[in-house]
């Protein structure tokens, strides 16, 4: 699956005092969906399969069902943690309250709720993500407790969009070259929306910014999915959008603003995205 397809379901999340865990007996097991834990205080230590890993404050973990896990009980020191235990997708939504781990010799793999979960375009996601340090991942994973233990109208709803949220973080956390280049990126876009109408080229771009032309192009495509043509294009006719449905300006105008002077092809290239065209979309306001 690809990562933009992820659907999150939330099926519990609560803080929790693991020295005082039900489960921290030193003894393995393993969960039917997926396990996340956000540490708030305290230091303590997991083993999850073959690894070990040292918890302390701000420490998110995640990994998937299936998985044998143990809490190594002699390093706990009074930790307290927000976990969550969740679908990637909302396949199994039907299944909306707790379900137990098991211990690993009564375990059955076939009651998995999400089987076969495999990212192609984002493989840390594909193992147990481990990150020691997210204090910006701390305010968001208080409010999706908060939301689970309130239960007020939508709250489930509101406890996958939430999720989704934290999920796209750490997504851009695990992986360098996102994490290494956002801020660049952000710089970059920031600065077509602004020039969008002057159809930025990636040399001018690159001299703008210090990077070859190339990197600029790979970055885009990385960031957005889209060239730095398309991209461009698509700055224009979002523009073009809030004029039809916001202004009384003609088309041939709008159509100047952004430098697209022929209108008849505006017409054609705004057909091509909206399947209608802007004398039509403007009818439907």
């Amino acid at each position: 699956m690809l990562f933009d397809q992820i659907t999150p379901f939330v099926r519990f999340t609560a803080e929790q005092n693991m020295s005082n865990s039900w489960v921290n007996d030193g003894k393995e097991i393993v969960g039917y969906d997926h396990r996340i834990y956000y540490v708030l205080q305290g230091r303590g230590s997991i083993q999850i399969g073959q690894e070990n890993y040292d918890l302390q404050p701000d420490t998110f973990i995640m990994w998937h069902a299936g998985i044998p896990y143990r809490y190594l009980s002699e390093k706990l020191n009074a930790m307290i943690c927000i976990t969550c235990n969740f679908d990637f997708t909302s396949q199994a939504s039907q299944y909306r309250t707790p379900i137990a781990p098991s211990r690993p010799k009564e375990f059955d793999p076939a009651e998995i709720l999400e089987k076969d979960v495999f990212f192609s375009d984002h493989k840390p996601f594909n193992k147990t993500v481990f990150l020691p340090n997210s204090p910006n991942i701390r305010a968001l994973m208080i409010k999706l407790k908060e939301a689970y233990t309130k239960k007020q109208k939508f709250y489930s709803l509101r406890c996958n969009n939430i999720l989704q949220e934290i999920l796209i973080k750490v997504a851009y956390q695990t992986d360098d070259v996102l994490s290494r280049n956002n801020e660049l990126v952000s710089s970059i876009l920031d600065y077509i929306h602004e020039h969008f109408r002057d159809n930025p080229t990636n040399e001018e771009i690159g001299a703008k910014f210090g990077y070859h032309p190339n990197y600029i192009n790979t970055l885009l495509v990385k960031h957005t999915k889209m060239s730095l043509h398309r991209y461009v294009i698509d700055c224009k006719l979002t523009y073009a959008v809030q004029q039809l449905l916001t202004s009384d300006k003609s088309i041939a105008e709008i159509a100047e603003e952004i430098n697209i002077p022929d209108t008849q092809y505006f017409a054609r290239l705004f057909k091509k995205h909206f399947q209608k065209t802007p004398s039509q979309f403007r009818l439907k306001k």
